[in-house]
């Protein structure tokens, strides 16, 4: 590998994560469900679902690129011995 390899430390844990999807997904398929249930299955309402739905594949794909760090590898090293992690 040479010095430009770039390295990538994210600051968000597996379970904080999953946490996040689960809470907006569940939160999508409760307004469809409930939308199929009680609102005879309104489009408008199916509408903005998926517009939320855009918007939370976007924001996800915006959010976790602005939780990594990019490093090359002498970067890493002194970040790694550093204690400013």
């Amino acid at each position: 590998m040479d010095a430009e390899t770039k390295y990538i430390t994210l600051h968000e844990t597996v379970l904080s994560s999953w946490l996040k999807d689960f809470g907006s997904l569940g939160s999508l398929a409760g307004l469809i469900y409930v939308n199929h249930t009680y609102g005879a299955g309104n489009g408008a309402v199916d509408a903005v679902g998926a517009v939320l739905l855009l918007g939370f594949i976007i924001s996800r794909a915006i959010y976790s690129s602005k939780t990594a760090i990019r490093f090359t590898r002498e970067e890493f090293r002194q970040w790694a011995i550093s204690d400013n992690r």
